[in-house]
């Protein structure tokens, strides 16, 4: 029954690859150029879409075929895809995911563009080669406004400030369980405390005592804040009724006519936030590399990417940026993020990150809601964390 289910599955896949593609006509003339992206929503398959046809206007020999997928998805659909007897040749997916696909011999190598940032080697290297493009960057900041102004001391705030605005205020966003978004924004206040929680292999021996510190403070920061999805965060701090918030550069063009302060590093002894963003790779099966590897050089560029995110606020930077194009044409907001996105880590890759990820995710929130002291949450994580790394590996 599983081997058949697993047919299905490909099946299936293959199936919406045919039906998600956005140009159904073969023309024999031109070279077709499948890819695969998660740019799903209309503004993103708009604002990408506009690039890929002044790509193709500049060069008639080329079709490029576009599949649409969901992030919720994840890394098991793009396995499949890759796995499959017609994989798409250029492939879009976290620079968290990287690793691992690379790990697994699934990407073609590429040139080493000079401009890539070091800490970003960690995730798209092999053996001194390169098998991912970044493309774009984005992490979590923290916001300020109102009364909340007065903290700040030449874009800097001590964690003692910062805590005690908190405490007396009861004006500050927090995050109730949302899947892939609640971590972001715990992490840089345990981070920011003195603790290493998730920035190491295996995750069960980054449970350290000043992460546990860290555990404790944000929870004991939760009682004291407004509980919500982050959409109803973000709209919260636009009308007014938050003043401080910890999101992302999505909320930036809302904030035009409202007086805030975006810092750039986490306020406390790290200054830490959670780095994430987008690659670009070429699949290892694909016979068309050559053509591949000339488009997603395109996309990656310092004018396109700098367009990209300017179309698409929630896109993030420029990952290749070598030029200063995309802060002199953006607000000094945006100079802020890029500040915080090299003040920022990505979190370690293994099979186990996304299981991982859950438990500790649940385990804030059973503290957050008192179902559980923080130290019973805290270590309750790392045990069932140990015991995932035990059965299934690091």
């Amino acid at each position: 029954m599983k081997i058949k289910d697993a047919i299905l599955k490909v099946i299936c896949i293959c199936s919406l690859m045919l039906l998600g593609c956005s140009k159904q006509q073969h023309n024999p003339d031109k070279q077709i150029i499948t890819f695969c992206h998660f740019w799903s929503e209309p503004t993103q398959i708009q604002a990408l879409h506009a690039i890929i046809n002044e790509y193709e206007h500049q060069h008639p020999t080329i079709d490029i075929q576009t599949t649409e997928l969901l992030w919720s998805e994840g890394k098991a659909k793009l396995f499949m895809l890759l796995s499959s007897g017609k994989p798409p040749d250029i492939i879009h997916l976290g620079l968290e995911w990287a690793p691992e696909f690379i790990h697994n011999d699934i990407f073609y190598p590429l040139d080493y563009p000079k401009t890539i940032p070091s800490s970003l080697l960690s995730a798209i290297a092999k053996d001194s080669l390169i098998y991912a493009l970044p493309w774009t960057l984005n992490t979590r900041s923290l916001f300020l406004s109102g009364d909340a102004l007065h903290l700040v001391n030449q874009d800097t705030m001590s964690l003692e400030d910062f805590t005690n605005y908190i405490m007396s205020s009861k004006s500050w966003g927090v995050n109730a369980t949302e899947p892939h978004t609640l971590l972001k924004k715990v992490l840089p206040i345990i981070w920011t405390s003195g603790g290493r929680l998730f920035q190491s292999l295996p995750l069960s021996n980054s449970f350290d005592s000043a992460s546990l510190s860290g555990f404790t403070l944000y929870v004991q920061l939760a009682q004291h804040g407004t509980l919500a999805q982050s959409r109803e965060l973000d709209k919260s701090f636009i009308n007014g009724s938050l003043n401080m918030l910890i999101s992302g550069q999505w909320l930036i063009p809302s904030l035009n006519n409202i007086p805030h302060r975006v810092l750039s590093t986490f306020p406390g002894k790290s200054g830490l936030s959670v780095l994430s963003g987008d690659c670009l790779a070429i699949s290892a099966k694909s016979n068309k590399a050559k053509a591949a590897k000339d488009f997603i050089r395109y996309l990656t560029s310092d004018s396109i990417t700098s367009r990209f995110c300017s179309a698409l606020p929630d896109a993030g930077i420029p990952a290749l940026l070598s030029t200063d194009i995309f802060s002199k044409n953006l607000s000094s907001d945006y100079a802020s993020f890029a500040e915080q996105c090299k003040h920022a880590i990505l979190l370690p890759s293994t099979s186990v990150f996304i299981e991982a990820e859950k438990i500790l995710e649940d385990e804030i929130m059973e503290a957050v809601y008192g179902r559980k002291s923080s130290e019973q949450a805290f270590y309750h994580a790392k045990n069932l964390i140990l015991h995932l790394e035990q059965v299934h590996g690091k």
